[in-house]
C-alpha cells in the first residue's frame, strides 16, 4: 500500500468514527458518557492526524498508518453497535460500555506510542518541539477520564550508568524487603526517573512478589480521579466520588481489600506541592504495602531518597552506541569526533539522547552532521 493511499486511508477512517460518535451523542442516551468520552478523545487527537500524515508522506511507512486506521474501524463498530442494543438490556449495555471504556483507551495508548515515534523521526526538528509534543501527551491523559488502566508501561531493555543501576538494585532490595514504606526517586528532566521506576516494576523478582502493582502518573494531583482508576483496575464497581475525604476513604478500604497480597503503587511525575497528595496514600494497617515517587523534587518527610543525576560522558556515549547500534559496514559511517559532539548537545540527559539517537538509526555520516548543524538545545 502507498503512503498517500494509506494516508488518505486513515483520514477517511477517523473522519467516518468522528462523525459516527457525534451522531451517537445526540441520538442514543444509553451509552452516553462512554461515547462523549471517546468524542472529547478523537477531537485532541484530530490536529496529530494530520501530522502523522504529513510525516509518512517522507518517511514511507503505510504500514504504521493500516494499524491506526484498523483501530479506527474498530472503534465505527463498536459505536454502531451501540445504535442496536436496547437501553433496558443492562446486561449488554454494561459489558458494551466497558468495551467503549477500552477502545477509548487505547487510542490513547496508541497514539501516545506514535507520538513518541514521530518525536525521533522529525529530521528536521529542535527539541523544544518534542517537548511541546510531551505536554500535547500529557493534556490528552489528564482529559480522558478514568480508563483504569493502570499497568506499568512499556520498560526499556536495558539501562545505562553506574548511577542508575546502582540506585536499581538499591531500590529494589528495598522493595523486596517486607513492610511499609515510601521510596522516592529524583532528579533534574530528562534524567530517567521514569524509566527507572518502569523497569523496576517489569523486573522478574518484583513481579513475582507484589500481586497488584499500579503505575500512576500524576502530572496533575486529583486524588478522586486517581483513587476511581485504582477501583477499576483492580475488577470493582467505580463509585461516584465527591470529596477528597470520600476518596480517601474510598481508597483505604481498596487497600485493605486487595491488601492480603504485597502492593506495589508507583506515583510517576509527582509536584513538588503534592507532599499533602502523597500523605493521603499512606496506609500502615497493611503488611506489605510500597509507595514508590518519582519527582523532580525531594520530599522531606519521605525517606529513603535516590538522586539521578545526568549520565557521565562515557555512559551516554555507550547509550548513544547501544541505541544507534553504528553500522561500521556502512558506505561513510559517523566517527568517534562526530559521536563526541552529539553526545555533548546532549548535556548527558538520557531522554534527549534517546530521541536524538532513534533519529539517527540507520543514517550514514552525512546525515549525522547536517543533524548537528541544527545546533539542537536539550531541554
Amino acid at each position: 500500500m502507498s503512503v498517500d493511499f494509506a494516508g488518505a486511508a486513515l483520514r477517511t477512517a477517523f473522519s467516518e468514527l468522528f462523525s459516527l460518535v457525534k451522531d451517537v451523542v445526540r441520538t442514543v442516551a444509553a451509552f452516553g458518557p462512554q461515547v462523549k468520552k471517546i468524542e472529547s478523545t478523537l477531537s485532541k487527537i484530530d490536529p496529530i492526524i494530520a501530522e502523522i500524515d504529513e510525516y509518512n508522506k517522507r518517511l514511507c511507512r503505510p504500514k504504521e498508518l493500516g494499524t491506526l486506521k484498523d483501530l479506527m474501524d474498530k472503534g465505527r463498530g463498536l459505536v454502531n453497535k451501540c445504535l442496536r442494543i436496547h437501553p433496558l438490556n443492562l446486561c449488554k449495555k454494561f459489558i458494551h460500555s466497558n468495551k467503549l471504556t477500552e477502545f477509548d483507551a487505547e487510542v490513547l495508548r496508541e497514539f501516545q506510542i506514535y507520538i513518541q515515534l514521530l518525536d525521533a523521526r522529525k529530521n528536521g526538528e529542535m527539541l523544544w518541539e518534542i517537548r511541546e509534543v510531551k505536554e500535547l501527551i500529557h493534556s490528552l491523559q489528564s482529559g480522558l477520564g478514568a480508563s483504569g488502566n493502570l499497568a506499568a508501561p512499556e520498560a526499556p531493555d536495558f539501562i545505562v550508568g553506574s548511577e542508575v543501576e546502582e540506585s536499581f538494585r538499591k531500590i529494589k532490595d528495598q522493595l523486596l524487603e517486607e513492610g511499609v514504606s515510601v521510596i522516592v526517586v529524583t532528579a533534574p528532566p530528562g534524567c530517567g526517573t521514569t524509566v527507572l521506576v518502569k523497569k523496576l516494576c517489569h523486573d522478574v523478582d518484583i513481579e513475582g512478589k507484589f500481586r497488584h502493582i499500579m503505575f500512576v502518573p500524576v502530572k496533575e494531583p486529583n486524588l478522586r480521579d486517581i483513587v476511581q482508576k485504582m477501583i477499576q483496575h483492580n475488577g470493582f464497581a467505580v463509585p461516584v466520588i465527591e470529596t477528597e475525604d470520600d476518596a480517601v476513604q474510598y481508597l483505604q478500604l481498596l487497600l485493605q481489600k486487595i491488601g492480603q497480597n504485597p502492593v506495589l503503587l508507583v506515583l510517576d511525575d509527582v509536584w513538588t506541592e503534592s507532599q499533602s497528595f502523597l500523605d493521603k496514600f499512606k496506609f500502615s494497617k497493611l503488611k506489605d504495602y510500597k509507595i514508590v515517587v518519582a519527582s523532580r523534587h525531594e520530599f522531606p518527610a519521605y525517606r529513603p531518597v535516590h538522586h539521578l543525576n545526568p549520565l557521565t560522558h562515557g555512559d551516554a556515549l555507550e547509550l548513544l552506541r547501544r541505541i544507534v547500534t553504528v553500522d561500521d559496514s556502512s558506505a561513510d559511517p559517523p566517527d568517534e569526533k562526530l559521536l563526541d559532539q552529539i553526545v555533548k548537545s546532549c548535556k548527558g540527559l538520557p531522554w534527549v539522547l534517546t530521541v536524538v539517537a532513534k533519529s539517527l538509526q540507520g543514517k550514514d555520516r552525512s546525515f549525522w552532521i547536517e543533524k548537528l548543524s541544527l545546533k539542537v538545545i536539550p531541554v
